[in-house]
Order: C-alpha cells, then sequence, then structure tokens
C-alpha cells in the first residue's frame, strides 16, 4: 500500500515538474512573437551581446544584457528561497507560483513599454529554473532544454552500450523536452489568435501549478521531512 501512495506521490510530482515546462515552453514562444527577444536562451542572448556590440549596436546589446540579468536575478532570488538542494515540499513554492500570476496578470496591465515586459517574464523564468536541483538524482531545469537534451542524449548512448541504469532519467527529459515544446506550440497558437488572452492564460496556468503543488503537499502527513532526494 506504501509503495502504491509513493508511486502516485511521483505520478503528481512529475505531473508537476511537466506544468511548469510547458509554461516556459509558452513564456518563450511570447517573447519571440511578441518581443523579438528569447526569453530563456542565455547563450543566444550572450552570442547577440557579442554579434551586436561588434557591430555597435549598444540599444540591442543593451537590451540583451538587460534580459540577462533579469534571468540571473530570478535564479538569484530561488537561491535564496530555496537554499537547499533536496527537495521539500515548502509551502512558499505554491505561493510563488501564485504570485507569479499576480504579477503577470498587473504587469500586462500597467506596463506597455513591451522591453520591460520581456525584462519581468526573464526574471519569472529565471527564478522558476531555479526551483530546485535535483529530485530522486535527476537534475531538474524546467527553462532550460539544452542541458536536457546534452544529458539524455549521453543517457541514451550509455543505454546503446548496455548501461540502462539511468534510462528512466533519459524518458523523463525527453518528455520535458515534448512539453516545452508543447507549450510553445500554445503560446504560439495564443498569439496569433487571441492575443489579448496571452497573459491571462499563463496566469491561468501558474495558478493550475500552484494547486497542484497543493494537492501534492496535501499528500504529505509531515511538512517538515525530506521525501525526495
Amino acid at each position: 500500500m506504501e509503495k502504491k501512495i509513493d508511486k502516485y506521490r511521483d505520478q503528481i510530482m512529475y505531473l508537476w515538474i511537466f506544468n511548469l515546462t510547458l509554461i516556459a515552453g509558452c513564456i518563450n514562444a511570447v517573447g519571440l512573437m511578441q518581443f523579438s527577444l528569447p526569453i530563456t536562451y542565455v547563450s543566444g542572448k550572450i552570442a547577440q551581446m557579442a554579434v551586436n556590440s561588434t557591430l555597435g549596436k549598444w540599444d540591442i546589446f543593451i537590451v540583451y544584457f538587460i534580459l540577462i540579468a533579469c534571468f540571473f536575478l530570478g535564479s538569484l532570488f530561488s537561491g535564496i528561497v530555496f537554499s537547499k538542494q533536496k527537495f521539500q515540499l515548502r509551502l512558499r513554492y505554491g505561493l510563488l507560483l501564485i504570485g507569479y500570476a499576480m504579477i503577470m496578470t498587473a504587469a500586462s496591465f500597467v506596463f506597455r513599454e513591451r522591453n520591460i515586459m520581456a525584462y519581468i517574464l526573464a526574471f519569472i523564468v529565471g527564478s522558476q529554473n531555479g526551483f530546485f536541483l535535483y529530485w530522486k538524482g535527476a537534475i531538474v531545469r524546467t527553462a532550460h532544454m539544452t542541458g536536457y537534451l546534452s544529458d539524455a542524449g549521453v543517457i541514451y548512448g550509455r543505454a546503446l552500450r548496455g548501461n540502462k541504469l539511468n534510462l528512466w532519467k533519459a524518458f523523463f527529459y525527453t518528455i520535458n523536452i515534448m512539453m516545452f515544446f508543447i507549450g510553445g506550440l500554445l503560446g504560439a497558437y495564443i498569439i496569433i489568435h487571441h492575443i489579448e488572452w496571452i497573459y491571462k492564460v499563463i496566469s491561468l496556468l501558474y495558478i493550475a501549478a500552484a494547486l497542484v503543488f497543493f494537492y501534492l503537499r496535501s499528500l504529505h502527513k509531515n511538512e517538515s521531512r525530506h521525501f525526495y532526494k
């Protein structure tokens, strides 16, 4: 019975992580289509900074620099709030997700300058990406698909040589990449057909993620205990 409960908890945890990855994909599509700016592509932004500084386009250089700074500050914020590498079912996760939804909704009404909204999105995604480092031995980065693709490739390669010990991690990373893609499809569709709804939809997705987390947390009797390694 206990094993069934643990398996069910794991399934809810997977659902929560995949939900966050879908949101990150959706936000990235918004950045590309509405602002012509990559929100999560840090490597691409650094390359853009190098190119535009060489061309003397310092206004564009500054935009990419601020985007990177906002992403970094979001990660820094998560490092302060979630200071331990082991994942714990702290109430702050759910509250922060609701906070994202509120910030997203409010900012969409207050800020009409497109770059400011892009900076806010970069901070939120950077913070989300820094939620936790490891879960069940797998690195979790809900907005970092390059790392997922690289890690999955290594694990699949080892599996072809007969080492299938961590094959489940490769499946986990692959599904996350698919969810990021689906999130991008969702964001692109809304931008094209119902652009006025885009931030409301992202806010609702964050609220849904918060509800999933609160449900996951309710499954545990002792809030202070470490359930996952």
